[in-house]
C-alpha cells in the first residue's frame, strides 16, 4: 500500500484532503435538512389504554362498519359523477385503442403468413418447372442419343 501512495502521492493527498473535510463537517455540525417544526407550543397529552386481541378486532370491525354505511349512505356529487364518467370513458377509450391495436397485429401477422405462404407456393411452383424442364432436356438428350445411336447403325449398315 505504502509503495502505490509514493507512486501516486495525489490519491494520499485527495483522500486526506476528503477526510478532513468531512471531519470538519461533522464537527461543525452542518445540518443541511431543517428540523420539523412543532405545530405549536401546546404539548399533546396521549391518553391510552391495553386493548386485548378480542377488543381490539370488536373495535376495528365497528370501524370498518362505520366506514361502510357513511360511503353506502353518501350520494356521490355532481363532480364525482363527472370524474366517474370521465374514468370510464378514459378506460373504453384505452380498451378500443387496446383491440384496435390486437387486432391490427393480428391482421398484419395474418398478411406476413399470406405472404410467406405464397412466397413458399412461387418457390415450389419454380422448383416443380425446374425438375419438369430438367426432365424434358434428359429425355430430349435420350431421343436425341437414341437417334444418333440408329443412324450410327445405319450408317454402320450400309458400310458393310
Amino acid at each position: 500500500m505504502w509503495q502505490i501512495l509514493r507512486r501516486n502521492p495525489r490519491a494520499f493527498y485527495g483522500s486526506l484532503g476528503l477526510h478532513l473535510i468531512f471531519g470538519l463537517l461533522l464537527f461543525v455540525s452542518v445540518r443541511f435538512l431543517n428540523e420539523p417544526t412543532e405545530g405549536g407550543s401546546k404539548p399533546r397529552v396521549v391518553q391510552a389504554t391495553i386493548v386485548g386481541d378480542r377488543a381490539l378486532q370488536e373495535m376495528v370491525s365497528k370501524a370498518l362498519g362505520e366506514q361502510t354505511r357513511r360511503a353506502a349512505d353518501r350520494k356521490p356529487s355532481a363532480k364525482e359523477l363527472e370524474a366517474e364518467r370521465r374514468r370510464a370513458a378514459k378506460l373504453e377509450k384505452e380498451a378500443e385503442a387496446k383491440r384496435q391495436s390486437e387486432l391490427k397485429a393480428q391482421r398484419k401477422a395474418q398478411a406476413e403468413a399470406e405472404r410467406a405462404a405464397a412466397e413458399e407456393a412461387a418457390k415450389k411452383a419454380e422448383l416443380e418447372a425446374r425438375k419438369q424442364a430438367e426432365a424434358e432436356a434428359a429425355e430430349e438428350a435420350q431421343r436425341q442419343a437414341q437417334a444418333e445411336a440408329q443412324a450410327q447403325a445405319a450408317a454402320e449398315a450400309r458400310v458393310q
